[in-house]
């Protein structure tokens, strides 16, 4: 890729530098734009010159020369602009690319952001949410002892006031027995 690259941009500084000439064959240039130069002979706009006027063919070739001049200008900045358009749109190429792994660096490292404070934020209301179910549970198992307590308290009282009051019948019954006894012995001495 390189390689490629290298060879256009030589093949665009050679055609961009200006080609060194001799002086221009006007002669030469005559030939070659025949058509145009009779054309230009049957509007009368063009004068042949005569062989004689030194002066009018001079300032031919110079017309030509000046003309010859701002064409290879006209052309050597028009590739030159090529080659600085190519340079440009490779320069923009570039930066293009680099923008583009720099903004997803970023996107990636936002994103990566994100879900960590995504994580942090569910990890702190789950363990918010933990918390409150644990203190409801807690609650309901002192709740459900209490209750229990007072259920084994109400028996344990209930059998304490059953135990009394089989121990007052029992006192009762002993003393009726002892009172029967001794009356039968009373009956039996008598």
């Amino acid at each position: 890729m390189k390689d490629q690259q290298h060879n256009d941009l030589e093949r665009r500084l050679f055609e961009a530098a200006p080609q060194r000439q001799a002086v221009p064959d006007v002669q030469d240039w005559l030939s070659r734009h025949g058509d145009e130069v009779e054309l230009l002979q049957q509007q009368g706009t063009l004068v042949k010159s005569r062989k004689g006027n030194t002066a009018w063919r001079w300032a031919r070739v110079a017309a030509v020369m000046v003309m010859l001049l701002g064409l290879g200008f006209l052309a050597g900045r028009v590739s030159s602009l090529r080659h600085d358009l190519d340079a440009m749109q490779d320069q923009w190429a570039r930066s293009l690319q680099q923008n583009s792994e720099v903004l997803r660096a970023d996107i990636l490292t936002q994103l990566h952001r994100d879900v960590e404070s995504l994580a942090e934020q569910t990890l702190a209301a789950s363990q918010e949410a933990t918390d409150q179910r644990l203190d409801n549970l807690i609650a309901l198992i002192e709740e459900v002892r209490q209750r229990d307590r007072s259920q084994v308290v109400a028996a344990l009282e209930q059998i304490q006031r059953e135990r009394y009051r089989d121990r007052i019948q029992f006192n009762n019954g002993l003393q009726a027995l002892a009172t029967q006894s001794l009356e039968s012995e009373d009956i039996r001495t008598n």
